[in-house]
């Protein structure tokens, strides 16, 4: 098999996992002279339309699926996006989610608002001071499921205020155990 069709299978493995979390599925691989976008979904509770970029990794050794998402890779996406949005006429809300798939792992991580304005989203103004000055904290907790007695770890980051200590979730990754697909 060879890259794209590699690409192909796990972009599908990722579109099946986010039907199954809820979203409305849209389109895929929507081209543009500046890039494609992988994934589109509806979020039909806050009436988002949702860019979703699929990377797969077969194992984790240079770092995960999602790291790999380079800031020149996010201003493609967003090009790619404004195309779209002119094309539907689309003038509500949008969110950038990544899907990554490791094939060791056998994990599916979700991250969403993954990016905004070509920039991870570190870069906002604190609501109660004004400062811009944001650590940004990783917390994982493991949960165990019910199903099967399976292990999962909802990691979610925290965004601190370094001026005035104002804290707020940042963005959710949704670990799941899947099977490979053959």
């Amino acid at each position: 098999m060879n890259k794209r069709e590699v690409g192909f299978k796990y972009e599908n493995v990722a579109k099946e996992y986010l039907i199954l979390q809820g979203l409305t599925f849209v389109e895929s691989n929507f081209y543009t002279r500046f890039g494609e976008i992988d994934l589109i979904f509806f979020e039909k509770n806050s009436e988002t339309l949702v860019f979703v970029e699929v990377k797969y990794r077969k194992n984790d050794f240079f770092g995960s699926a999602i790291e790999m998402v380079t800031q020149e890779k996010q201003n493609r996406i967003l090009a790619s996006s404004q195309v779209y949005l002119l094309k539907k006429n689309w003038d509500r809300n949008v969110r950038y989610d990544v899907v990554g798939v490791s094939k060791d792992s056998g994990n599916i991580e979700w991250l969403k608002n993954a990016f905004w304005g070509g920039y991870m989203r570190n870069d906002e103004k604190c609501c109660k001071c004004g400062m811009d000055i944001f650590e940004i904290k990783k917390v994982a907790i493991p949960t165990k499921k019910a199903v099967g007695a399976k292990i999962a770890i909802d990691t979610f980051y925290l965004k601190i205020c370094k001026n005035c200590g104002y804290t707020e979730m940042y963005s959710t990754k949704i670990i799941q155990k899947v099977e490979d697909p053959v």
